[in-house]
C-alpha cells in the first residue's frame, strides 16, 4: 500500500463544501476495440468517490464509454491503480467503477456524501474543482435552471445521454471547467459537473443530479448488482399548445395547469428502440398522459419504468387517449460477445443502433472493420447487417459464427449484408486465417479481465 494525501481547498468561500474537494480523482480509460459507434482509443477525466471503504467512484459516460475497456484511476497525482467497472447508466451520463482499497496506505480520502433534494432556481451553489494547472478552487454560484438535455443522434450511432435532466447556474465560469462537484450549504453533492458526449470531437457540460446515482450506488453498496429494466423510449417535452392540437382535451389541460404550475407541458415519444417490448405497442409521436395513474409531467416519471416489469400508461394517439399495458425490457449491460472474422467485429445490435434503425434484418451488425484485411479489401464495411454467409442464413451472432467457422482458409465466402438505409447487396471475400483469425470475445465475469477469448478457426 501507497500513502497519498489528496490537496485541501482553504479557500473560505466555499464554506463546508471545501471538503469535497477530498473526493475527486482522475479517472483514465483506454479502449482496446472501436465498437458501438465508438472510435477513440482512450479518454481521461476526473472522477468522485462516493464509497471510500468499497472503492466506489462515479464517473461520467463520456468517459467510461463502452463496457470493454481497462480503467485506472490516479490518486492525488501520486498513485495509479487499476479499477473494474461495476455499472454504466443506459440513459443518465455515469458509470461507477471500483478499485482496491488495499492497495491505498494511510490517505485523506473522502467520501462525497450525495444530495437526495432537487435542485431549484435560486439555490446556493458552491461547486470546487481543479483549474488547468491542477490547483484547487471554488466558484459561487446559484443556480438558474434546470432542462431536460437533448442530443442529436450522429450517422454511426453510438451512446447518447436521454432523459434526463440537467442543471445550470448563473456564472458563466463554469463553462470553462469538465469537471466539478457542486455542493449545497451542507457540504451534499447536489450535481456533478461533467461532460456530455455530442459528437466524438464535440462535448457539452452540465449538471447531472445525483438523485439519478444512489438507487444504482445503494444496490452496490448491498453487494448487489443493480438490475434496471427499461421502457425503451426517448422523450422530449410539447408544450402544452401542441399537445391540444394533438388532441388534448380541455379537461385534462386544467388537470395539468393545476397539477404542474411551474412547467406547462407533456412529453412526445421521439424514438422506440428496436427489439424492446415496447416496439409495437407505443409509437413515435406518441404523447405520454400518465404512467401508472400518474400525470406525467416531469422526467423524473419516467423513471418508474426501471422498477416494474409493465407499465399502464394513457397516450393521446390520433387525437384521442389511449390506455396501454406496456411490458418493460431487462437491461443488458452492455455489449457481451464479439466475433472476429476477416479483420472485421460483429456484434448483435447495441443500443443506440436499436434507437436509430427503422428495421433489424438480423441479429448481427458489422461495427468495424481493419485497414488492409480481407474485409477492407473487398469493401464489407461497418454499419453493414449482415443477413446470410454461403447462403445460410445469419439471425444472430451464434449461427453466424458457426457459419463463418464453416468457411475454409484462402476460399471466397458469399456475403449477402444489407446497409445501414436498408439496400441489399452481396459481396464476396476471401479469407485469409493465417493472418485474420476467426476468434470470439465473450464477457465473462469468473476472468481476471471480465471477458474471454476463444481464437480457434
Amino acid at each position: 500500500p501507497v500513502n497519498v494525501r489528496l490537496p485541501e481547498l482553504t479557500d473560505p468561500r466555499a464554506g463546508k463544501a471545501a471538503k469535497l474537494m477530498q473526493s475527486i480523482v482522475s479517472v483514465f480509460c483506454g479502449f482496446p476495440l472501436s465498437i458501438e459507434g465508438i472510435n477513440k482509443p482512450r479518454a481521461a477525466d476526473y472522477g468522485v468517490v462516493v464509497d471510500a471503504a468499497r472503492g466506489l467512484v462515479v464517473v461520467s459516460r463520456r468517459t467510461v464509454l463502452l463496457s470493454l475497456c481497462d480503467i485506472y484511476i490516479t490518486i492525488a497525482n501520486s498513485l495509479c491503480i487499476p479499477a473494474t467497472l461495476r455499472f454504466m447508466h443506459p440513459e443518465h451520463n455515469f458509470a461507477i467503477i471500483q478499485y482496491d482499497t488495499k492497495r491505498i496506505g494511510d490517505s485523506n480520502i473522502c467520501a462525497a456524501t450525495l444530495s437526495t433534494k432537487r435542485p431549484q432556481q435560486g439555490d446556493p451553489a458552491y461547486m470546487v474543482t481543479f483549474n488547468r494547472t491542477s490547483n484547487t478552487m471554488c466558484v459561487n454560484t446559484v443556480v438558474s435552471d434546470m432542462w431536460d438535455i437533448s442530443i442529436t443522434p450522429q450517422f454511426l450511432p453510438h451512446w447518447r445521454c436521454t432523459n434526463t435532466e440537467t442543471v445550470h447556474y448563473e456564472s458563466k465560469l463554469l463553462s470553462d471547467f469538465r469537471f466539478g462537484l457542486v455542493g449545497d450549504a451542507d457540504g451534499c453533492v447536489q450535481c456533478i459537473w461533467m461532460p456530455f458526449m455530442k459528437t466524438h470531437k464535440l462535448d457539452m457540460t452540465a449538471g447531472l443530479p445525483t438523485r439519478y446515482i444512489l438507487p444504482a450506488l445503494d444496490a452496490l453498496r448491498r453487494d448487489e448488482e443493480p438490475q434496471l429494466r427499461r421502457l425503451c423510449i426517448e422523450v422530449e417535452p410539447l408544450s402544452l399548445i401542441a399537445a391540444r392540437a394533438g388532441g388534448l382535451s380541455d379537461s385534462r389541460l386544467e388537470e395539468i395547469q393545476h397539477a404542474n404550475p411551474d412547467r406547462n407541458m407533456l412529453f412526445i415519444i421521439q424514438r422506440i428502440e428496436l427489439l424492446s417490448k415496447a416496439h409495437g405497442v407505443l409509437q413515435d409521436l406518441d404523447i405520454i398522459v400518465s404512467i401508472n395513474g400518474k400525470l406525467m409531467l416531469h422526467i423524473d416519471d419516467l423513471n418508474v419504468q426501471y422498477t416494474h416489469d409493465a407499465l399502464d400508461l394513457v397516450i393521446l394517439r390520433n387525437r384521442s387517449e389511449m390506455h396501454l399495458r406496456v411490458e418493460t425490457t431487462a437491461y443488458d449491460g452492455g455489449v457481451n460477445k464479439l466475433v472476429f472474422w476477416s479483420g472485421a467485429i460483429f456484434q448483435a445490435p447495441y443500443m443506440a443502433l436499436r434507437q436509430q434503425s427503422s428495421n433489424a434484418p438480423s441479429g448481427v451488425y458489422c461495427t468495424d472493420v481493419a485497414s488492409g484485411s480481407p474485409a477492407d479489401q473487398y469493401e464489407l464495411m461497418a454499419s453493414y447487417w449482415i443477413t446470410h454467409i454461403n447462403g445460410v442464413a445469419t439471425p444472430d451472432l451464434a449461427s453466424f459464427e458457426q457459419a463463418v467457422r464453416q468457411c475454409p482458409d484462402r476460399t471466397y465466402a458469399r456475403v449477402r449484408i444489407v446497409s445501414f438505409d436498408l439496400e441489399p447487396a452481396v459481396l464476396t471475400v476471401k479469407t485469409c486465417y493465417h493472418y485474420w483469425p476467426t476468434s470470439t470475445l465473450t464477457k465473462d465475469a469468473s476472468t481476471e479481465s471480465g471477458w474471454r477469448s476463444s481464437n480457434e478457426n
